[in-house]
C-alpha cells in the first residue's frame, strides 16, 4: 500500500507540469509505465459525436496505437463506457474477437475516468503476462484514474481561467484605447472651436495632439503637390524647439514621401529609422536612439494634402488609428 501511494503522489507531482490538458494525458499514461513497470498504458477520449472510442495518448510497445479506435457500444469497452465499472481481464486470447486483442497483450485493466457521475476517458493498462494484475494492481489502477481526473479537471479549469483573463485583458486594452482617443479628439476639438486666427488653430492642434499623444514633439506639415512646396510647417510639443524646417524635396525624399503616395500611415522603431538615415535626408528632429516615430497622412476630399507626424525618445503611446482620427478631425 505505501509503495502505492508512492506512485500514486509522484504521478501527481509529474503532473503539475503539464503546460496543457492534452500534454497531461500523454504525460500521465507516460509516467505510468515507468512507474509500474507495466507494459503498457491508453487513455481513450469519445471521437465522432460519440460513437467511437479513439486513443487521446499512449506508452509502452504493446499498447494501441494513436490511429486505433473502437466502437463506444459494443465489448468490453463499450460496456465500461457505458456502465461505469471497472473491468479486469486476466488472460486475453490472441485469437479473441474482442476490441481489446491486440498485439502482445494478455492481461488488461479498464478504468473508467468518472466526474461528476460521468464517465470522461477510459484508462486502459496492459501486460503481455497472463494473470498480471491482482486485487493492489486493480486499487493502484483506480487511483491512477482519480488522479488523472483531478489534475485534468485542474488543467482545463486553470486553461479557462487563462482564456477569460486574456479576453477580460483585451476588453480592458480597448476600453483604454477607446478613452485615449476620446480624450485625443476632446483635447483637439476644443483647440479648433475657440477664436484664434489659423496659424494660431495650428499651433494650439499641433500642441494638442502632442499633448494627448504624450509625444515629444508633433509636426503638421500641409504641402502644394503641384506647385512642389511646403505651405505649412507647424511644431508642437515639448522639444518642438529642436525642430528643424525642412524643405518640400527633403520631405518627399524621406519617409513622408512613401505615406503620401501610399495614403497609408506608418509607425517606426528606432532602428528602423535609423536605416532610412543613410539616405543623407537631414533630421528634423534630433538623434533618435530609442522611441518611435508616427507619421499619418492628411486627407482632403479623399486627396493628401500633408502629414502628421509625431516623436517619442522613449516610447510613442500611440497606435495609427488615434493618429489617424485625429487628422480626420483637423478637416472638420
Amino acid at each position: 500500500m505505501t509503495n502505492s501511494l508512492s506512485v500514486v503522489s509522484e504521478l501527481l507531482r509529474t503532473l503539475q507540469e503539464a503546460q496543457s490538458p492534452d500534454e497531461l494525458l500523454h504525460q500521465a499514461v507516460s509516467r505510468i509505465v515507468q512507474l509500474t513497470a507495466w507494459h503498457g498504458a491508453a487513455l481513450f477520449r469519445p471521437c465522432d459525436e460519440g460513437s467511437m472510442l479513439c486513443v487521446s495518448a499512449r506508452a509502452g510497445e504493446i499498447a494501441p496505437e494513436m490511429d486505433w479506435r473502437a466502437p463506444a457500444d459494443l465489448d468490453i469497452l463499450g460496456d465500461v463506457w457505458q456502465e461505469g465499472a471497472l473491468c479486469r481481464i486476466d488472460d486475453m486470447q490472441p485469437d479473441s474477437a474482442s476490441t481489446l486483442s491486440l498485439p502482445g497483450v494478455s492481461s488488461a485493466l479498464l478504468v473508467p475516468l468518472k466526474y461528476s457521475n460521468r464517465v470522461q476517458l477510459l484508462l486502459l493498462i496492459v501486460d503481455s503476462k497472463p494473470r498480471r494484475f491482482d486485487d493492489e494492481d486493480q486499487l493502484l489502477a483506480e487511483s491512477l484514474g482519480e488522479a488523472i481526473t483531478l489534475a485534468l479537471h485542474n488543467a482545463r479549469l486553470y486553461q479557462a481561467l487563462q482564456s477569460e483573463l486574456t479576453e477580460r485583458q483585451r476588453i480592458e486594452s480597448r476600453f483604454w484605447a477607446t478613452i485615449r482617443k476620446t480624450e485625443t479628439l476632446y483635447r483637439v476639438s476644443r483647440s479648433l472651436n475657440e477664436p484664434y486666427s489659423f496659424d494660431q488653430i495650428l499651433q494650439r492642434v499641433v500642441n494638442s495632439i502632442a499633448g494627448a499623444l504624450r509625444a515629444d514633439q508633433s509636426v503638421l506639415v500641409s504641402l502644394d503637390l503641384n506647385d512642389q512646396q511646403v505651405q505649412h510647417f507647424v511644431a508642437g510639443g515639448p522639444s518642438a524647439q529642436q525642430i528643424v524646417p525642412i524643405s518640400y524635396d527633403e520631405l518627399v525624399g524621406w519617409v513622408t514621401g512613401r505615406v503620401i503616395r501610399e495614403s497609408l500611415p506608418v509607425c517606426l522603431s528606432a532602428a528602423e529609422v535609423a536605416a532610412l538615415e543613410t539616405s543623407g535626408i537631414p533630421h528634423w528632429y534630433k538623434g533618435l536612439e530609442s522611441g518611435s516615430i508616427a507619421v499619418v497622412p492628411l486627407f482632403s476630399r479623399s486627396r493628401v494634402f500633408g502629414v502628421l507626424m509625431a516623436v517619442s525618445y522613449t516610447h510613442l503611446r500611440a497606435h495609427e488609428t488615434v493618429l489617424d482620427l485625429v487628422c480626420r478631425l483637423l478637416l472638420e
